[in-house]
């Protein structure tokens, strides 16, 4: 697994940041969700 982080960082970054996008909008969408009921 190391071998592969250190062999293409730059789609470990954008992979990290869509991640932490798609964990943004989970959270938002169960806010949301938490205030309507």
């Amino acid at each position: 697994m190391m071998n592969e982080l250190n062999m293409d960082p730059v789609f470990f970054l954008s992979l990290l940041a869509v991640t932490g996008t798609a964990i943004s909008f989970i959270v938002f969408a169960m806010a949301k969700r938490k205030i309507k009921s």
